[in-house]
């Protein structure tokens, strides 16, 4: 009896195992953790966005989401938008990364792996990245992403190239065989300790007062920012306290902006109408962050492995009023300071200009609308874009005719939304009153009336009045030496 209940247990036992055995069979294993996948972006060209010139593109997406894309080497980490996920769907974070701020301090993000993602034609993850909370999808990649690759901008065409990173030696080598119709600057950029950002020293100079240290290399934003206390330290006037000591009442006032009567990159390379606006930053950290209202004036090359930013421009002649560029066959010419690109848009066309002379009084370039046949098309109006007083490399890029021109000058909307193209056309000294900014701008000419579309205003401390008429004090009466650093303050009014 024993033996036969111990049979009938060891059956049963084995019974039992085989059937577990089918069990586990059934259930299908575990997945795979996703790889890390290798970003390969070389090649890679990606139209920019405007207004102002920065690293941001459109041509992205998320999941099946567009998005739209920032190549921000001021980033140590590629971040990615809750805007791109639905909001009952967004990514497990298995915890929380803490990302430094060039302005100081951290930012503490959810950690996630990006599933997938696309900038242009290639495909970015799955790959881990910061989520941050925005409503829009947007894309930034960081340096975590950009250091293996060098950054070409080119201004003209508003495009960046992600190139294969070179020997530091090939681009001292062009620096020092640039033709004689160039200007080449190779300028040393070094490594943040803390958060890896790229520095670039520079200088800045308000009358007497100076201001030397590393600025952050920003390329994902078009204004160059100043760490305020900084600022105020080297003994700097904002705009509205030069406004203020000339007794001006002001209508407006926010983050502090500073004129500077000249930024010095390096020896032979300033901008004498610079302005930096002021930023809250902690100690201990970066003057300040350039942007692409600086870089963006030249083609340049940004290697962070080289460790160095390439800068190009046309060489520049100046007799007495007239200035003239270099064209790279050796040619001199008026011309040659004009650059335009311009190319079929839906109901319309898209052109950007870049003016590599100096505008002291600011200017207006005047555009040709063309035909589908690239032949002059009349439109009964005047179009172009219109310039504050800049340095040389100043740009300006719209799509015409714009929405609200419309309803504002019909006429002029109606037969600009017959052109596919347009040619280069006069160019007058002087910006119009009636645009400020780096507009675009059209006049109709039966009934003079002018309409422009400018670009929103960024951080300001003042209007665009207030900064007109500071601009012609300061051409008049030169720079106001700033008070000493401590000095005491005036009284808000």
């Amino acid at each position: 009896m024993n033996a036969v209940l111990s049979s009938s247990s060891r059956g049963l036992r084995l019974a039992l195992l085989g059937l577990l055995a089918l069990v586990g069979c059934a259930r299908p294993p575990p997945a795979p953790a996703p790889p890390r996948a290798r970003v390969e972006l070389t090649g890679l060209v990606l139209p920019l966005l405007g207004p102002g010139l920065r690293l941001v593109t459109r041509e992205g997406a998320v999941g099946r989401l567009p998005a739209e894309v920032a190549l921000d080497l001021a980033s140590p980490l590629t971040t990615v938008s809750s805007g791109c996920f639905p909001s009952d769907a967004l990514p497990e974070s298995p915890g929380t990364v803490r990302v430094p701020r060039p302005e100081g301090g951290f930012s503490e993000v959810p950690g996630i792996l990006l599933p997938d993602a696309r900038v242009g034609a290639a495909q970015i993850g799955p790959r881990r990245a910061g989520l941050v909370a925005r409503p829009v999808c947007a894309l930034t990649l960081g340096s975590d992403v950009l250091a293996r690759y060098a950054l070409a901008v080119d201004p003209v065409r508003r495009e960046v190239t992600l190139l294969a990173p070179r020997p530091r030696a090939e681009y001292l080598r062009e620096v020092a065989e640039a033709p004689a119709s160039e200007e080449r600057y190779a300028l040393e950029l070094s490594r943040d300790p803390l958060g890896d950002w790229l520095l670039l020293f520079a200088q800045a100079r308000q009358g007497d007062a100076r201001l030397a240290g590393p600025f952050v290399l920003a390329t994902a934003q078009s204004r160059s920012l100043v760490s305020d206390a900084a600022a105020r330290a080297g003994g700097f006037a904002s705009e509205a306290e030069e406004l203020k000591a000339l007794g001006i009442p002001l209508q407006h006032v926010g983050p502090p902006g500073y004129a500077l009567d000249a930024l010095e990159l390096a020896p032979g390379l300033s901008f004498a109408r610079a302005r930096l606006v002021g930023r809250p930053a902690s100690g201990g950290t970066p003057v300040g962050a350039l942007g692409g209202d600086v870089w963006g004036r030249f083609h340049a090359v940004i290697d962070p492995g080289a460790g160095l930013l390439l800068l190009r421009r046309p060489k520049v002649s100046a007799s007495r009023s007239a200035q003239r560029c270099a064209e790279a066959n050796g040619d001199v010419s008026e011309e040659a300071c004009f650059a335009l690109r311009a190319d079929p848009a839906p109901g319309g066309f898209h052109a950007a200009a870049t003016l590599w002379r100096d505008l002291p009084e600011g200017g207006r370039l005047y555009l040709q609308p063309l035909d589908a046949q690239g032949r002059p098309l009349s439109t009964g109006c005047q179009v172009g874009f219109t310039f504050e007083p800049s340095d040389r490399g100043a740009s300006a890029e719209r799509t015409l005719p714009w929405a609200a021109l419309e309803k504002t000058l019909p006429p002029c909307a109606r037969a600009l939304r017959e052109a596919k193209g347009a040619a280069l056309g006069l160019f007058e000294e002087g910006a119009l009153p009636e645009c400020p900014g780096n507009c675009a701008f059209a006049t109709h000419l039966l009934s003079r009336r002018t309409r422009c579309d400018c670009p929103l205003p960024g951080p300001s401390s003042l209007t665009d009045a207030e900064r007109r008429l500071l601009q012609r004090v300061r051409e008049r009466t030169g720079p106001r030496r700033p008070a000493p650093a401590d000095a005491e303050p005036e009284p808000e009014p």
